[in-house]
C-alpha cells in the first residue's frame, strides 16, 4: 500500500470527527444522533442528569477511535515507503554472502561422504544460514523457505508465503521472477525476499535422489517435499531482515 494511499485512511477519521459535528448542530437535536447510534437509551439518561453535552463528546470519541481503528486495519503495518540504497545493498549482500557459505559448508561435507552429508545439513544448515547475522547487528533475521520443505522448522510466514505464491504464479505464465523484493514491516524491520533457483550441486540432494542417499533423506526429513527439481528451476526465496536505525548509525560512523 501507497503512503499516500495510507493518509487518505487515516484522513477518515478527521472526516468522522467533522460530520459527527456537522449532525448534532445541524441537526439541532441531540436526541437524533443517539438514535442514529443506537444510543437514545443512554442519551435519555445522561440527560436526566444534566449530561447531555458530555454525552455527546464522549459519543464523537468514540467514532472517532472506531475510525483510526478501522482505517488502521485496513492500512495494516506493512507499508510501502522508501528504502535506503544503503539498506538494500547491506541486504543483498547478507544473502549472497549467506548462499555461497552454504554452498561452500555443504559442498565440502558431501565430497566427504554424501550420505552423511544429509545428516550435517540436518543439524547446521539453519545455523550456517544465520552466521552472517552474528557480526551485523543491522541485519536480525536471515532465513531460506519454500512452498515445497525439507525441513519443517523452513516453513514460510504468511508474507513469505504470499510472495512465493506469487512468483510461483508467475513461473506458471513464463514470466520472469524480478531479482529481489523489499518492504517496510514494521517501523523497525525492512524485510528483503531473493527467490532462489536450483543450482547443478543441487541436484544431487534435490533432483532425484535414490539408494542410501534418499533413505537417508526420508530418515532424517520424513515429510520431505523438496525432490524432482531440475536445474534452474524456482526453488524458493531468501529472506534478510534488516533494522533501518542500524544501517543509518552504521553509516554515520
Amino acid at each position: 500500500m501507497q503512503v499516500d494511499q495510507v493518509i487518505g485512511a487515516r484522513r477518515v477519521c478527521g472526516l468522522e470527527i467533522a460530520f459527527a459535528w456537522e449532525r448534532v448542530v445541524g441537526a439541532g437535536n441531540i436526541y437524533d444522533v443517539a438514535r442514529a447510534s443506537g444510543l437514545a437509551e443512554v442519551y435519555h439518561l445522561a440527560k436526566a442528569f444534566g449530561l447531555a453535552k458530555i454525552f455527546v463528546l464522549v459519543t464523537i470519541c468514540l467514532i472517532s477511535l472506531t475510525s483510526y481503528q478501522t482505517a488502521w486495519a485496513a492500512t495494516g503495518p506493512e507499508t510501502e515507503m522508501p528504502i535506503s540504497p544503503e539498506t538494500l545493498k547491506l541486504a543483498e549482500k547478507a544473502a549472497l554472502k549467506t548462499l555461497q557459505s552454504l554452498q561452500n559448508q555443504l559442498s565440502e561435507q558431501m565430497a566427504k561422504n554424501l550420505v552423511t552429508s544429509i545428516e550435517y545439513c540436518h543439524e547446521n544448515a539453519i545455523p550456517l544460514t544465520d552466521d552472517f547475522r552474528r557480526d551485523n547487528p543491522a541485519v536480525t533475521a536471515i532465513k531460506r523457505t519454500s512452498l515445497r520443505l525439507r525441513n519443517l522448522k523452513n516453513k514460510p510466514t504468511a508474507d513469505e508465503e504470499a510472495i512465493l505464491k506469487k512468483w510461483e504464479a508467475l513461473v506458471a505464465k513464463g514470466k520472469p521472477v524480478p531479482d529481489f523484493e523489499s518492504k517496510v514491516f514494521s517501523a523497525d524491520e525492512v524485510r528483503y525476499y531473493k527467490p532462489l533457483r536450483v543450482q547443478a550441486m543441487c541436484l544431487t540432494c534435490h533432483g532425484q535422489p535414490g539408494g542410501e542417499l534418499a533413505q537417508a533423506i526420508k530418515s532424517k526429513f520424513p515429510m520431505d517435499r523438496a525432490t524432482g527439481y531440475k536445474e534452474g528451476e524456482f526453488r524458493g526465496l531468501i529472506r534478510i531482515s534488516v533494522k533501518p536505525q542500524k544501517v543509518i548509525e552504521a553509516s554515520a560512523k
